[in-house]
């Protein structure tokens, strides 16, 4: 019980830590001995990532082209690096960033497709040069 305790201020320290800087507002809460986010304060990329790439995927899956391509635009805008690179060891989040670097690569396929379907070949060659040239790890 003190072990957890301990580990739990720990991960709370960090989070706070994690959201100072300059004109950051600390959306971690605490009155007494309760905490909570105030999740007015801040939006979750990774879930917004997750859902414009997935609604986009369907979409192209639909034959709904205009459509898939605006989600997955919109997906490929977020992820603008990798997910919390710096927690290397944490086994969940080493999890959750296996699994959006694979949804990303899933992005830029779709992406890919959905140029080739429009016949815009700069598009195509300009996506095919982000794609990574590694396979993602399945983990």
């Amino acid at each position: 019980m003190v072990a957890g305790a301990k580990n739990f201020k720990t991960t709370l320290s960090r989070l706070r830590k994690s959201f100072s800087g300059a004109r950051t507002v600390n959306p971690v809460v605490t009155l007494g001995e309760a905490i909570r986010l105030d999740f007015n304060l801040f939006r979750l990329d990774s879930s917004q990532f997750k859902y414009h790439a997935a609604s986009g995927i369907k979409m192209l899956a639909r034959g709904e082209i205009s459509a898939a391509r605006k989600y997955l635009e919109t997906a490929q805008d977020i992820y603008i690096s990798e997910f919390l690179p710096e927690e290397p060891f944490d086994a969940f989040i080493s999890t959750e960033r296996a699994e959006l670097e694979r949804l990303y690569a899933s992005v830029l396929s779709s992406l890919e497709k959905v140029y080739h379907l429009e016949g815009n070949r700069d598009a195509v060659e300009a996506i095919s040069l982000l794609k990574p040239t590694t396979p993602v790890s399945a983990s």
